[in-house]
């Protein structure tokens, strides 16, 4: 595995800042989101991203994963639909940019009165967008999300089988599954066998009547058995730790402090698994 470094984890530092924190960790790579108020959002100039990019990669982190926050592509008003089209394509040119490999997307909002409705314009709006990312060389995640179409892996499935391009994958997020939904985490994860191509890593527990967030390892997630079954049935691909601190400031320490607990408790997970010899 690949272990990502999320810039969720560095809020109010600048991409160059959390390129070096990242490394200092012994991470692999970086998961940039692309949300305004940063020193990165979907206005960014061109070459402004490329030196970023650069110096990434002269610091041996590169850059895996853009995250954009396009949530309308399943509007049912087409000028809406459109804005979060144009945004998630900017953000699967801009990762061309910065040679990363990995776009997650939104699978749209839900939509309880018109269902079907969301589920077709979000197969439309995907299939558009993955066959752009396609012709980069991209992959376009979807994820496993609250307040969207693919609250639970068998949504998902559904939605990246309807959608029908090996660009478009599934990212697999099991603490937005637990926290959001009554799926229990091997029935998400065997429904979406085949189709995961991404894992977000963070964990969560519901002390104080609230929601709080924790180190991995720390929370109600139980991430040593969902490393097990995700090593032994085959998977390889990143690992990024989407370490809350930009939504839970109150909750975690310094990403110095609480990605590399959260980075060791992992390492001591998989040295624990025994696979099987090929």
């Amino acid at each position: 595995m690949r272990f990502i470094g999320h810039t969720m984890a560095t809020p109010g530092r600048t991409v160059y800042e959390s390129i070096d924190c990242f490394r200092a960790l012994g991470l692999d790579g970086m998961e940039l989101a692309c949300r305004p108020g940063t020193d990165f959002d979907s206005t960014i100039d061109d070459a402004r991203a490329v030196r970023m990019a650069d110096y990434a990669g002269y610091n041996g982190l590169p850059i895996v994963t853009l995250t954009p926050y396009a949530w309308d592509i399943n509007h049912p008003e087409p000028a809406i639909a459109a804005a979060a089209d144009r945004e998630l394509r900017r953000a699967l040119h801009l990762a061309d940019l910065l040679r990363a490999r990995f776009v997650r997307a939104y699978s749209g909002r839900e939509q309880p009165t018109d269902p079907e409705g969301a589920f077709a314009r979000a197969v439309a709006g995907l299939r558009r967008a993955g066959a752009e990312a396609a012709d980069r060389g991209l992959v376009l995640l979807v994820e496993n999300h609250p307040g969207t179409i693919t609250r639970t892996g068998a949504a998902t499935r559904r939605l990246v089988l309807a959608v029908g391009l090996a660009s478009v994958r599934a990212l697999y997020d099991p603490a937005n599954v637990l926290q959001d939904t009554d799926e229990a985490w091997e029935t998400t994860l065997a429904t979406q066998a085949g189709l995961i191509a991404y894992v977000h890593a963070k964990d969560f527990d519901l002390g104080s009547g609230r929601r709080r967030a924790r180190t991995v390892g720390a929370g109600l997630v139980p991430w040593a058995q969902i490393l097990a079954r995700l090593v032994t049935g085959g998977y390889a691909g990143p690992f990024s730790f989407e370490y809350e601190k930009l939504w839970y400031p109150q909750d975690l320490d310094e990403a110095e402090t609480g990605v590399a607990e959260s980075l060791a408790y992992v390492r001591r997970a998989l040295a624990g698994i025994h696979t099987p010899p090929p």
